[in-house]
């Protein structure tokens, strides 16, 4: 929704496991995770979020380290 003109934050795999490892939320629903997060950030911020968080990911964490936080979650 974001990508549309939206106030919406955008949550994906990255948005939702990097949330979760920083504590941000402890849902694992997309809807859940977006809710969480919009108590966190400013408004003006939201569709920020996503792109920033996705490069995070891919720039800084592979995909062995991925799956660790992710079985650490589960």
């Amino acid at each position: 929704m974001s990508e549309y003109g939206k106030k919406a934050i955008g949550v994906d795999t990255h948005v939702s496991y990097i949330s979760q490892y920083l504590g941000w939320t402890k849902n694992k629903s997309a809807d859940k995770i977006e809710e969480d997060l919009k108590k966190l950030f400013y408004k003006r911020h939201w569709s920020k979020i996503n792109p920033i968080l996705v490069r995070f990911g891919k720039t800084y964490i592979s995909r062995r380290e991925k799956n660790k936080i992710l079985d650490k979650i589960k």
